[in-house]
């Protein structure tokens, strides 16, 4: 009842404040350091017992988080464990940004340690749903964490990481949309492009194309940024625009409007 969501809230706000507050202690003790005296020994020492323990209190609450395995909405935005999960690593990133100067080397160090965790978090709820979802789902989480990143200073390591995994992505998600653009203007394999095959697929394209939205496979349409998806859609029309000029010159005459009418119609 009451009490138990009260229980829930408070435990939360512990380990949060655990976290941070230990990563706090972390960043700010080593740059009061220097390599002169037994003190700068102890003091780093406890530094790295700081850092030891930060990141293993604070895998054991992503890990806490991912025990809940609750599935995406229908919109496959990032779940209600995965928003707490990149809320807790805001706060993190903002200690890291407000504490004492901290090497770059050590902050790269840190970045792995915080989002690695929710990557391996969102990869496991991914896989609890059908191979397209999983795939956008990934893409949205990877997409959110690189916007949060991109806000705080010395990230660069770490935002090229995530964009080659959301490129690796929107490249197979592509190749996705571009068979279900096949398949919906119903379009001949190549040993197969006889005259009248041909004029059927021209006839599709013109009864088709007076709104794209018709060729756009829905789950793709579920990318959060509106940058993925005219990746996607540039990238799947212009596999199509090859495919179609191929088809144009061979036999000619048969398909009346050119590659770059059509390529106006996908725009």
């Amino acid at each position: 009842g009451i009490n138990a969501e009260y229980g829930k809230q408070w435990y939360q706000r512990r380990v949060r404040e655990a976290v941070v507050s230990t990563q706090s202690t972390g960043s700010t003790i080593e740059p009061l350091t220097s390599d002169k005296c037994e003190l700068v020994v102890l003091l780093k020492d406890l530094n790295k017992r700081c850092m030891e323990q930060f990141h293993t209190q604070y895998k054991t609450h992503i890990s806490k988080l991912t025990e809940r395995q609750d599935l995406p909405l229908e919109d496959l935005v990032p779940t209600e464990a995965t928003q707490e999960a990149v809320y807790l690593l805001r706060e993190v990133l903002n200690t890291i940004s407000s504490s004492v100067a901290t090497e770059t080397q050590n902050k790269s160090q840190i970045f792995d340690g915080v989002v690695d965790p929710i990557v391996g978090m969102c990869s496991i709820i991914a896989t609890q749903l059908e191979p397209a979802k999983e795939m956008i789902y990934r893409v949205n989480v990877l997409t959110t964490l690189h916007d949060l990143l991109s806000t705080y200073p010395d990230t660069d390591g770490k935002l090229e990481s995530l964009q080659t995994k959301m490129t690796q992505e929107l490249e197979t998600i592509t190749n996705l949309q571009y068979d279900h653009i096949l398949k919906k203007i119903s379009v001949p394999a190549p040993g197969d492009c006889t005259p009248e095959r041909l004029r059927q697929v021209q006839a599709r394209l013109s009864d088709g194309l007076c709104g794209t939205e018709m060729l756009w496979l829905p789950v793709c349409t579920r990318l959060t940024s509106l940058k993925h998806r005219n990746t996607v859609w540039q990238g799947a029309t212009g596999q199509f625009i090859h495919l179609y000029t191929s088809l144009w010159q061979q036999p000619r005459g048969v398909l009346t409007k050119t590659p770059e009418q059509i390529r106006q119609l996908l725009i």
